[in-house]
C-alpha cells in the first residue's frame, strides 16, 4: 500500500513513512535515537526511490512455481525423470531457500502494512483533537452563492466556515444586521453540523439586496457575500432589482475610454482628521454596471480598501477617502485607471502634520510600526522616529500592548528605549495582541502611533513540523514530525545559539530548536556568564520561555558575556548548548549619541519650482547606516522659526516643498533618520525666493519621476549630448550638417534617442526611415512635417502615437536666408533636393537664394568651396557634402583642407595628407573622440593616406622586463613611448617568438591599456623574445626592439619579484621624487617595504637611500648634486628578505626645467574656493594635468575637481576638511617632466578655510552687537556699532519679523564716522516685546545682529522705561533729588535725611511714620535743599515705614524709608560703631543682689550685638548671671557671687565690621572688697524691704466744709506689723468720739473726724514704723464755712481736693480696687537696675501730688540703698 506525504499550509513535501513497530517493544538509548533521526533524514533525500520502495513493500509478491515441480511436456520414463530430479536436487534446494526468504519478506511487509493501517486509524481519531489545538482565523470553506428567484418563493443561503476557536456567524442585509425577531417567520437562521444557513420564506421584491455572512473569533473576521435578486412574473409588473443591474455585456473595464478632468491637488491633513482625494472623469461608454478599473497607490504600493481607507469608483468620479489620518498616510498618491489606450494616471502628494500634543512641547507620534519575527511568546517591533523641529529631542520611546477585544493598554517597557525597535516577550501563546509606541522627551509623553494590526503569538516553526499523509487518496491524516521520532523522553540540546541583534540596551538571543524534541511540551532555560569566567547563572528563572528567541536586558556596559541554552520538558533537561562567542552591548560615542546614528547629509541646494513650491535636493550622508529616510525643515530667511516640510521620512535625496508663501524667502535643512534616531542637521541651504521657475515645475502629476525631477530638469537630462565620437555623442547639430544621402538606418540606429529632433528628421531621406528608427526618437520631436517626409513603409500606428505636436518650430525657417524662403517653399521641396542642412551650413553672404534654389548637391566642387569664407568651414561642413560630389581625388586638396577649422585636424596632419591613399580602415583605428561613426560611414575609401597617420603615431615602447613566471605564462612590463605622436597612447599590441625562430606571432587581439600584460599558453623551459607596438588615434606605431631572450621557468624563490615602472616627478636641482609600482610576484609572503638604491650614471657603486624598508611606493630623494645624472633601482622586501632588483631607471639629471613653478595654495577671491594651482612652464596640445594625493591619482573624486585654463591647472576642493590633508602632486603629461608637489597641512588648511569663509560670507565687523539703553523720559534706544561703515551702507530694523521705519514715535538714524546705527522708541510698552534684528548691507558685506527682549528681560526693560518716564514727570515739580537715607551722629542719634530740588517757599514738607504725622521740634527748611528727622535713643520700637512728603501747587513727591530687616540691622551696626568707639573701661559696682560690671558709652540698646565673656567663655543671661543696660551703659551682674565667679571679664561690641572689647580682672583684693560691699548692701536692702511704710490712699491736701465728716484712710505695710501714730500739727492725736483712730488687720489705718470745724484745720501726719524703720506722711486739711468760697491753694501747691461728704463713716477704710497688695511693691524691689531704687524724700511736709508714687515717703535717710554713680569718663 503506497503512501503519499504532503506538508500542511501550502508547504508540500514527500516523506517516508517508517513504522516504529520495533520501538514499541525495545528501549533505545539516546545515541540510537539520534542515529535513527539521521537515518530518516538521509532516507528522505529521494522521493521517487521512497515511493518505489513503499510500493514494493506493500504489494503482494507473485507465487513462482519451483523448478522441481514443473513437468516437461511429453514426459519420459521414470528413470529419466529420477535422473533429472537427482541432477537438479542441489539447484532445487537453492530455489526453495530463496522462496522461503521471499515469503518471509512478504509476510513482514504485510505485518508492517497492517501496523501502518492501525496507526493511521488511530491518527484519524486524533486529527480533530490535533486541529483543535491550532489557532485559526475564520475561513469560508464553502462561500455564499448568488440566487435569482421568483417572487413568493423561498430562498436558502448556505455557507461552511471553519476556525479555531469556532467562529460566531452573523447575517447582514445591505450592511444592516438581520434580526429574525423583527419579522417573525420571514427570516430563519440555522447552524447544523457546521453549515450555516439563512432561509427567506416567500421572497418579495424588497428582499433584493446583497447579503453577507460575517464569521468572527478572537483571531480575526471573514466575510462572504452574495446577491439575491427577486423577479416578478410577466404581467405582474417589471421585475425590480433595486439598483442591481445584471451584467449583460461582455465589455471589459479595460476597453473603456477614460479621460481625466478635475484632478486632486497637493493636499494637507492633520492627524486624526479625514481627507478625500477625488478625480472626475469622462467614461465612454458610461455603463452603470461597469465602472472603470481603478487602482490607488501610495509610494508605488498598491492600496487595498479596509478600515483605514475607502475606495469608490462610479458616477464619473474616483474617490479615495482616508477617514482617520495618521502620519503613516503621508506620501505620493497615484490613481491609475486602465483605459482602451493603456493607462491614465495622476499623482499628487498628501502631507499629514502632527496633531496637538497632549502636553505642550511633547514630541510627535512615531510611525510605520510593524511586527517582525513573531513567535509563541516573542515579537520584535520596529518603527520610524518622528521629526523634532521646535520640540525637545526625543529621549526614548514607550511601547504599549493590549489584547484583542480589550481597551486596556499595558506598558511593555520599564524605561524609555533609545532605538526605534524593541523585542517584546512574555506573551501568551495563541494570544492576539495590538501594539503602539509613544515618544518621550523632556516635556512629556507624546501622541501614540497608529496601532498595529492583530498580531497572533504562534510558534513560527509549528507549521513546519506538521505533515499531511494521504493514504490511497482516501485518508487525510495530520501528524507531527515528533511522532516519527520514536520513543523520545529527554529532548536534544538547542543548536546555533547566537546574538541575532545587539543594541545599546539589550541583546536578542536566537537558536534552532532541538532535534529530536520529543512529544512533551518544551521550554528553554538560558544561562549567562562573563566571557572566560565559566561562572554561569540563570537568566529566565521566573519566566517560562517557549520560543527560540529571548531579549536579555540589564547587561553592564563594557563587559563581554557568553550565553548557553537548555531544553526542558517534563522528563528533564537536555545538555547545554554550545556557548556563544563573546557578546557585548553597543556603546555610545561619548556624547550621549548612539553609534548607529547616521552622519549629517551633505550640501543642501534649493531651486525654484512653482509660485508656491521649492525643489530641494541634497547629497546623501557619508555613513548611510540603514537609512529609513530624510526629514526636511524650512524657515523664513532671517528667522529661526523652523517648521517641518514633511512628517514621514522621505527616501530620496530630492523633495518638493509645497504650501509656501509666494515671494517669501526660505532656508532649508535636512536630517537623516534611521532606527537609532536623527542625525545632525545638514548645513542650511542658501535663502531662495518662492517664485516660478523658467520652465514647468514639479507638480506631482506624472508619477514618482515627475515628483523627483522637475520637467525642465528632465528635458535637460534627456537632450544632454556630448561631443565625443561614441554613438551617445550624436547631437542634432551634427546630424543637420550631414547630407540626406548620407543617412542610413545603420547611422541612425547608432544615435542616442535624445538627439532626434524634427530638424534632423526633415533632413533625412525617406527611404532610410523605419519604424525601428522612428521609435528611437523622443516623442517631442515628431510633427506632421516630419511624418510627411518619411517613407510610408516605416509608418505604423505605434510610430504615430509617439508623435507630439511640440517638436517642430519656426527655428528652421528663421535659419533660412530671407530672400524668398517660406514654409511653403520648404514643404514643397523634394527630399532629394534642398534640405535644411544646406541652408544652415551655407553663409548667406556667399550663396544667394537663387543659387540655392537652382543648386543641387551635385554641382559643388572644390572651386565653389574655396569661394566660401574660411569661418564657416569645419569638419562638419566637409562631411555635409554629398559623397557623389567628391568622387574624384582632384576635389580634395591641401588648399581645401587648409580652409577647414583646425578643431579636428592639426596643421602637420593636413600638410602631410595625400588624397590618394586614405582608407576607412586606417580611420577606424583613430580615437572615437575625434572621428565619429558618422564621419567614418560618410568617408570615401580613398580619402586618407597611411603616411599621414603613421607620422602622428607614437614611438616605440622600450624597457621590456619580466615580472613573474609560473611555467606556462609570463608577466611582462615595459615603459611607455617617449613620443606619443600628438595624441594619447590608447593601446599596446604584443608579439612574441621563440628565441631561435624568425616568425613573430600576435599575442593579443584586443588592445592592452596598461604597461603590463600576462602572456599565456607558453611552453615551460623555452626562451621567448617579445616586441611591443603602441597605438593612438593616428594608428599603430613602430615596434620596439626585441627583448632579451626570456626563459619560461616557474619562479619558486621566497623573496618577492622586482618592482617596475620606475618614474620621476618633481625633479629639482637637489631633489626629486622616485615612484614605482609593486611587484607582481610576492614570493612566500606579502611585501612589507622597499629598499631604494642610487648611483651616478656610468657608475656601478649603488648607495642605499633607505636605512629601513619604506612602506610607500614613492620616495623623496634629496641631497643631489645639481647637474649630475643618476640612475635608481628598487628592491621589494617581505618576511623572508629582499627580492630581485628592478630594472634600472632611466637616467635623470638633477636639474629643474627652465621656468619651473611650484604649486600654489590659495583661496579664490570671488568664490572663496580653496584650491591648489600650478602654472606649467611648458605644455602641448595633448598634455593633461594629472593630480595625485600621496602619489595616488585622484581621478573623479567628489572631494576635489580639477580644471584647466591654458597652461594653468587648478584643483578645487568641494568641501575641504581634515580628510583632505596630505601631499598633493601634479604631473603634466607629454612634457619633459613638468611636475610639482605641495603638502597641505592642518594649519594652512584652517587659515584658508577662515579666509574662504570670510570671502563667501563677507560680514560687516561689529564693535558692539545690538543692545539697548533707557534714556530720559522713558525713551528706549536700540543701537549697535560697526568697526567701519561706508556712506553707501543700507540697513533695516526688523521687529517681530516686520520691518519698521522712521515714523511717529520711532526714529532711525546712523553715523558713518562712529559706525553707530540706532533706533529710538519714544513710548515703550508691552506691545514692544519681541525680537529686534538689524540687517546691514555695506557693499558685498553684510551682517545682522539680534536682540531678544522677551520674558523677564523684557519686563526689566519695560520696568526701567516706565520708571524713567515717571521720573521725568516727577521732576517737573518739587521732588527728592536724593531719597531718604540714614546717618548716625557721634552721640548715636539716628538722622533720617533727604535732599530736595525744584522747591519754593510755598513748598511744604511733612514727616510720617506709619501714616501718622510727626511734628519735629525744628521745622524743616526746604529752601536749604536738605531735610533731616532726628530719632534719639533708637531702638526696636522705632521700626516702621517713615515717609517724607514734599508738595506744592505744582505737584507732590513722596519718599519712603522702611526701617526693618537689613536696614534696621545696618542702623544698629552704625550705632554700635559709634558706641563701641566711645565705650569706657569696665567699672565695678556692688548692689544688694550681687557684683555688677558696668561699661559707659554714648548710647546703649539691647539690639546692639554685645557679648560678655568670662575667661574667654561667652556668658548667657541667667538667674546667676544677669545682663542688661540703660541708655548710657551696659552692665552684667553676678548674683550671689562665689569663688567660682573669680576671673577676667570682658565685653565685646560688634558693629558688623570690627569688634570693640573692654576687660576687667575680678580676682584677688578686687574680688574681696567687692564681696564685702555686696554683703553690706544686701543687709541694708533687706531692712529697706521690711520697714514700715504707707502703701497708698492718702491725699496731700484736703479741703472740706464744716459740719462734714473727714475720713483719712490709708494702707500700711511692714514686717513685722508696724505701729501707726497720727499727728496734728506735730502733736499725736488720741482716738476720741470727734476724732476716731482705727487700725484694722494690721493693714488699714484710719482717722475719722465727724463734723469738722475750722479748728480741725491744720497739718495731719501719720507715722508708720517697726524695728527696721518707718515712714512719715503729711496731709494738709483746710475747713471752710458754709457759704464761703473754696479757699485757693497756696502758691506752688495744687488745688485742694474737696473732701467728700460722708453721712456716716465708711465700713472699710478704702475700696479694694484702690488698695494695693504687698505683691505690687515698688519696682525697685524687682529690678536690679539702679533706676528702680526709690529716691529718698525729705521728711519736711511739702505739698505732694495725689499720685500714689509721690505719696511714698521715708522719714529716715535711705542714702545707703543707692549705689553711687561714678563720674563719666
Amino acid at each position: 500500500m503506497a503512501s503519499k506525504v504532503s506538508a500542511r499550509y501550502g508547504q508540500k513535501r514527500v516523506g517516508q513513512v517508517q513504522s516504529d513497530f520495533a520501538c514499541r517493544h525495545t528501549e533505545c538509548a539516546r545515541t540510537k535515537q539520534q542515529t535513527a533521526v539521521r537515518h530518516r533524514k538521509s532516507s528522505s533525500t529521494s522521493v521517487s526511490q521512497v515511493q518505489v520502495q513503499a510500493r514494493e513493500a506493500m504489494a503482494e509478491a507473485a507465487y513462482t512455481i519451483p523448478v522441481f515441480r514443473q513437468r516437461a511436456e511429453g514426459g519420459e520414463g521414470g528413470t529419466e525423470e529420477y535422473v533429472r530430479v537427482s541432477s537438479n536436487v542441489e539447484k532445487g534446494l537453492t530455489v526453495i531457500q530463496e522462496e522461503l526468504h521471499r515469503m518471509r519478506m512478504t509476510t513482514k511487509a504485510q505485518v508492517e502494512s497492517l501496523a501502518i493501517q492501525r496507526e493511521v486509524k488511530e491518527m484519524m481519531y486524533r486529527r480533530v483533537e490535533l486541529s483543535d489545538e491550532i489557532p485559526k482565523l475564520p475561513d469560508f470553506l464553502v462561500a455564499l452563492r448568488a440566487h435569482a428567484v421568483w417572487e413568493k418563493t423561498p430562498v436558502r443561503l448556505l455557507c461552511t466556515v471553519q476556525g479555531q476557536p469556532r467562529p460566531l456567524v452573523k447575517w447582514y442585509k445591505g450592511g444592516v444586521l438581520l434580526d429574525p425577531l423583527s419579522a417573525p417567520g420571514r427570516y430563519r437562521i440555522e447552524n447544523k453540523y457546521g453549515v450555516h444557513g439563512l432561509i427567506i420564506s416567500r421572497c418579495v421584491v424588497s428582499d433584493t439586496a446583497e447579503y453577507s455572512a460575517v464569521a468572527t473569533n478572537q483571531h480575526g473576521t471573514a466575510t462572504s457575500k452574495a446577491t439575491v435578486t427577486v423577479k416578478r412574473p410577466s404581467g405582474s409588473g417589471e421585475s425590480s432589482y433595486l439598483g442591481l443591474v445584471p451584467r449583460q455585456t461582455e465589455v471589459h473595464a479595460s476597453k473603456l475610454e477614460v479621460s481625466l478632468l478635475d484632478r486632486f491637488p497637493v493636499s494637507f491633513g492633520v492627524e486624526g482628521g479625514s481627507v478625500s482625494l477625488v478625480v472626475s472623469m469622462v467614461v465612454v461608454p458610461d455603463l452603470p454596471n461597469l465602472p472603470p478599473l481603478a487602482q490607488w497607490f501610495r509610494d508605488d504600493t498598491l492600496l487595498t480598501p479596509g478600515q483605514l481607507l475607502e475606495v469608490t469608483v462610479g458616477g464619473g468620479t474616483a474617490r479615495l477617502t482616508l477617514p482617520r489620518l495618521a502620519k503613516d498616510d503621508e506620501g505620493l498618491y497615484t490613481l491609475r485607471i486602465f483605459t482602451k489606450d493603456g493607462t491614465a494616471e495622476h499623482s499628487a502628494y498628501l502631507f499629514v502634520s502632527d496633531a496637538a500634543p497632549p502636553v505642550a512641547g511633547a514630541p510627535g507620534a512615531p510611525m510605520s510600526l510593524k511586527a517582525f519575527d513573531v513567535n509563541a511568546d516573542y515579537v520584535l517591533l520596529a518603527w520610524k522616529p518622528p521629526n523634532a523641529v521646535s520640540e525637545a529631542a526625543v529621549s526614548g520611546y514607550l511601547v504599549d500592548r493590549r489584547e484583542s477585544g480589550s481597551d486596556a493598554w499595558v506598558q511593555c517597557t520599564d524605561a524609555p528605549v533609545k532605538v526605534c525597535k524593541y523585542p517584546v516577550h512574555g506573551l501568551k501563546e495563541g494570544g492576539s495582541y495590538h501594539f503602539r509606541v509613544r515618544a518621550v522627551n523632556s516635556a512629556g509623553v507624546g501622541r501614540a502611533s497608529r496601532e498595529t494590526g492583530r498580531v497572533v503569538a504562534l510558534d513560527a516553526a509549528e507549521n513546519e513540523r506538521l505533515q499531511v499523509i494521504k493514504i490511497e487518496g482516501k485518508y487525510d491524516v495530520v501528524i507531527r514530525s515528533e511522532d516519527l521520532e520514536g520513543h523520545v523522553t529527554i529532548p536534544g540540546e538547542p543548536t546555533d545559539v547566537h546574538a541575532s541583534e545587539v543594541s545599546r540596551s539589550y541583546v536578542v538571543l536566537s537558536w534552532t530548536p532541538p532535534s529530536p524534541r520529543g512529544r512533551a511540551p518544551l521550554s528553554y532555560v538560558i544561562e549567562k556568564c562573563l566571557a572566560g569566567t565559566g561562572a554561569w547563572q540563570r537568566i529566565n528563572a521566573a519566566v517560562p520561555l517557549l520560543s527560540p528567541r529571548f531579549p536579555v536586558f540589564d547587561l553592564q556596559d563594557g563587559l563581554r558575556y557568553q550565553f548557553r541554552v537548555y531544553t526542558v520538558n517534563r522528563h528533564g533537561a537536555s545538555c547545554a548548548s554550545e556557548p556563544t562567542g563573546p557578546v557585548q552591548k553597543e556603546e555610545g560615542d561619548g556624547r550621549g549619541r548612539l553609534l548607529g546614528v547616521p552622519s549629517a547629509p551633505g550640501q543642501v541646494v534649493a531651486t525654484r519650482n512653482t509660485r508656491s513650491s521649492v525643489f530641494v535636493q541634497w547629497e546623501p550622508p557619508k555613513n548611510l547606516k540603514n537609512l529609513v529616510g530624510y526629514y526636511i525643515d524650512g524657515c523664513a530667511a532671517g528667522t529661526k522659526a523652523w517648521f517641518p516640510c514633511n512628517h514621514k521620512p522621505f527616501k530620496h535625496c530630492r523633495f518638493v516643498v509645497h504650501g509656501l508663501i509666494p515671494g517669501e524667502r526660505y532656508t532649508f535643512r535636512v536630517q537623516a533618520a534611521n532606527v537609532f534616531g536623527l542625525s545632525e542637521e545638514a548645513q542650511e541651504s542658501s535663502p531662495i525666493a518662492v517664485e516660478p521657475a523658467l520652465g514647468f515645475g514639479a507638480e506631482y502629476v506624472s508619477g514618482a519621476e515627475d515628483f523627483l525631477f522637475p520637467p525642465h530638469e528632465k528635458q535637460l537630462h534627456v537632450h544632454r549630448t556630448t561631443t565625443t565620437g561614441s554613438p551617445h555623442g550624436f547631437s542634432s547639430r551634427v546630424l543637420l550638417t550631414c547630407s540626406p544621402h548620407g543617412f542610413s538606418s545603420r547611422v541612425l540606429l547608432t544615435g542616442s534617442p535624445g538627439v532626434f529632433s524634427s530638424r534632423v528628421l526633415l533632413t533625412g531621406s525617406p527611404h532610410v526611415f523605419s519604424s525601428r528608427i522612428l521609435l528611437m526618437g523622443s516623442p517631442h520631436v515628431f510633427s506632421s512635417r516630419v511624418l510627411l517626409t518619411c517613407s510610408p513603409h516605416g509608418f505604423s500606428s505605434r510610430v504615430l502615437l509617439t508623435g507630439s505636436p511640440h517638436g517642430f518650430s519656426s527655428r528652421v525657417l528663421l535659419a533660412c536666408s530671407p530672400h524668398g524662403f517660406s514654409s511653403r517653399v520648404l514643404l514643397t521641396c523634394s527630399p532629394h533636393g534642398f534640405s535644411s542642412w544646406v541652408l544652415l551650413t551655407c553663409s548667406p553672404h556667399v550663396f544667394s537664394s537663387r543659387v540655392l534654389l537652382t543648386g543641387s548637391p551635385h554641382v559643388f566642387s572644390s572651386r565653389v568651396l574655396l569661394t566660401c569664407s574660411p569661418d564657416v568651414f569645419s569638419s562638419r561642413v566637409l562631411l555635409a557634402c554629398s559623397p557623389r560630389v567628391f568622387s574624384s581625388p582632384d576635389v580634395f586638396s591641401s588648399r581645401v583642407l587648409l580652409t577647414c577649422s583646425p578643431d579636428v585636424f592639426s596643421s602637420r596632419v593636413l600638410l602631410a595628407c595625400s588624397p590618394h591613399v586614405f582608407s576607412s580602415r586606417v580611420l577606424l583605428t583613430c580615437s572615437p573622440h575625434v572621428f565619429s561613426w558618422r564621419v567614418l560611414l560618410a568617408c570615401s575609401p580613398d580619402v586618407f593616406s597611411w603616411r599621414v597617420l603613421l607620422a602622428a603615431s607614437p614611438s616605440a615602447p622600450f624597457g621590456i622586463t619580466l615580472l613573474s613566471c609560473d611555467g606556462s605564462s609570463m608577466t611582462l612590463a615595459w615603459k611607455r613611448p617617449k613620443h606619443c605622436g600628438g595624441s594619447k597612447v590608447t593601446a599596446y599590441y604584443l608579439d612574441h617568438r621563440h628565441a631561435d625562430a624568425l616568425r613573430w606571432r600576435e599575442v593579443n587581439q584586443e588592445a592592452v591599456r596598461e604597461e603590463v600584460y600576462t602572456v599565456d599558453n607558453l611552453t615551460e623551459g623555452t626562451f621567448y623574445e617579445f616586441k611591443i607596438q603602441a597605438a593612438n588615434m593616428a594608428g599603430v606605431g613602430v615596434a620596439s626592439a626585441p627583448s632579451a631572450p626570456l626563459r619560461c621557468e616557474a619562479w619558486t624563490n621566497e623573496e618577492p619579484g622586482p618592482a617596475y615602472n620606475l618614474s620621476f616627478s618633481e625633479v629639482r636641482g637637489q631633489s626629486l621624487v622616485l615612484l614605482w609600482k609593486a611587484p607582481v610576484y610576492t614570493g612566500a609572503g606579502a611585501v612589507t617595504g622597499y629598499l631604494v638604491e642610487m648611483a651616478k650614471k656610468g657608475s656601478t657603486e649603488f648607495v642605499s637611500l633607505t636605512q629601513e624598508a619604506t612602506s610607500h611606493r614613492y620616495l623623496q630623494v634629496s641631497g643631489l648634486e645639481e647637474g649630475e645624472t643618476y640612475v635608481f633601482r628598487v628592491r621589494a622586501v617581505n618576511a623572508v628578505g629582499a627580492g630581485r632588483a628592478s630594472a634600472l631607471s632611466e637616467p635623470v639629471c638633477a636639474q629643474a626645467l627652465p621656468g619651473t613653478q611650484e604649486i600654489v595654495a590659495g583661496v579664490d577671491e570671488v568664490t572663496g574656493d580653496v584650491f591648489l594651482s600650478l602654472e606649467a612652464c611648458e605644455i602641448c596640445e595633448t598634455s593633461k594635468f594629472v593630480w595625485s594625493k600621496n602619489y595616488k591619482a585622484i581621478g573623479d573624486c567628489p572631494r576635489a575637481v580639477a580644471t584647466e585654463t591654458g597652461r594653468t591647472s587648478r584643483l578645487t576642493f568641494t568641501n575641504p576638511d581634515k580628510d583632505d590633508l596630505g601631499r598633493y602632486s601634479v604631473v603634466v603629461t607629454d612634457t619633459d617632466g613638468v611636475s610639482s608637489s605641495q603638502t597641505l597641512t592642518e594649519d594652512a588648511l584652517n587659515t584658508m578655510l577662515e579666509l574662504s569663509y570670510a570671502i563667501r560670507h563677507p560680514v560687516v565687523p561689529l564693535k558692539h552687537g545690538l543692545n539697548y539703553e533707557i534714556l530720559e523720559k522713558g525713551h528706549v534706544r536700540f543701537w549697535l556699532q560697526a568697526v567701519k561703515l561706508t556712506p553707501a551702507v543700507s540697513y533695516r530694523f526688523i521687529v517681530n519679523d516686520k520691518e519698521v521705519k522712521t515714523g511717529e514715535g520711532m526714529k532711525i538714524s546712523h553715523d558713518v564716522a562712529s559706525g553707530v546705527i540706532q533706533m529710538t522708541v519714544d513710548h515703550f510698552t508691552r506691545a514692544n516685546e519681541g525680537t529686534y534684528t538689524v540687517q546691514i548691507h555695506d557693499g558685498k558685506a553684510k551682517t545682522q545682529s539680534s536682540l531678544v527682549l522677551v520674558g523677564d528681560v523684557f519686563k526689566v526693560a519695560l520696568k526701567e522705561a516706565e520708571f524713567q518716564r515717571k521720573e521725568h514727570i516727577r521732576k517737573q515739580g518739587p521732588h527728592f533729588s536724593e531719597y531718604l537715607y540714614f546717618t548716625v551722629t557721634e552721640d548715636c542719634t539716628v538722622m533720617l535725611a533727604c535732599k530736595v530740588a525744584n522747591v519754593k517757599k510755598e513748598t511744604s514738607f511733612r514727616w510720617y511714620k506709619e501714616d501718622d504725622e510727626i511734628v519735629p521740634e525744628t521745622l524743616p527748611n526746604v529752601m536749604s535743599g536738605a531735610c533731616a528727622l532726628p530719632i534719639p535713643l533708637f531702638s526696636r520700637k522705632d521700626q516702621g515705614i517713615f515717609k517724607a512728603v514734599l508738595s506744592d501747587d505744582r505737584g507732590k513727591d513722596t519718599s519712603l524709608f522702611d526701617i526693618s530687616g537689613n536696614v534696621f540691622d545696618d542702623i544698629i551696626n552704625a550705632i554700635a560703631r559709634n558706641a563701641g568707639a566711645s565705650a569706657s573701661e569696665l567699672v565695678l559696682q556692688c548692689t544688694p543682689e550681687g557684683i555688677r560690671l558696668q561699661c559707659y558709652m554714648n548710647y546703649y540698646t539691647e539690639e546692639m550685638k554685645t557679648a560678655w565673656k568670662h575667661k574667654e567663655s561667652k556668658i548667657a543671661s541667667s538667674e546667676k548671671m544677669r545682663i542688661g543696660g540703660t541708655a548710657e551703659m551696659a552692665w552684667m551682674q553676678i548674683c550671689d557671687p562665689s569663688d567660682k565667679e573669680k576671673g577676667s571679664y570682658s565685653i565685646e561690641i560688634s558693629d558688623g565690621v570690627q569688634t570693640h572689647a573692654r576687660t576687667f580682672d575680678l580676682s584677688g583684693q578686687a574680688y574681696t572688697d567687692a564681696y564685702e560691699e555686696y554683703l553690706r548692701l544686701k543687709v541694708a536692702a533687706f531692712a529697706e524691704k521690711n520697714r514700715g511704710r504707707v502703701v497708698g490712699g492718702l491725699p496731700d491736701v484736703v479741703t472740706i466744709m464744716e459740719e462734714k465728716s473727714l475720713s483719712l484712710t490709708c494702707t500700711v505695710w511692714g514686717e513685722p506689723t508696724p505701729e501707726v501714730s497720727w499727728f496734728k500739727n506735730e502733736q499725736e492725736v488720741a482716738s476720741t468720739e470727734h476724732a476716731k483712730v482705727t487700725f484694722e488687720g494690721g493693714k488699714f489705718a484710719s482717722l475719722v473726724i465727724t463734723k469738722v470745724t475750722p479748728d480741725d484745720s491744720g497739718k495731719y501726719s501719720i507715722n508708720v514704723r517697726n524695728k527696721y524703720g518707718g515712714e512719715f506722711v503729711e496731709i494738709t486739711v483746710s475747713v471752710y464755712k458754709h457759704g464761703e468760697k473754696l479757699p485757693e491753694p497756696k502758691l506752688g501747691q495744687p488745688k485742694a481736693a474737696a473732701a467728700p461728704a460722708a453721712a456716716e463713716p465708711p465700713k472699710s477704710p478704702a475700696t479694694p480696687s484702690k488698695t494695693p497688695t504687698p505683691s505690687k511693691s515698688p519696682a525697685s524691689m524687682k529690678s536690679p537696675t539702679p533706676a528702680s531704687t526709690p529716691v529718698p524724700k525729705s521728711p519736711t511736709p511739702t505739698p505732694k501730688s495725689p499720685t500714689p508714687q509721690r505719696a511714698v515717703k521715708s522719714p529716715t535717710p535711705t542714702q545707703s540703698l543707692k549705689s553711687p554713680t561714678p563720674p563719666r569718663k
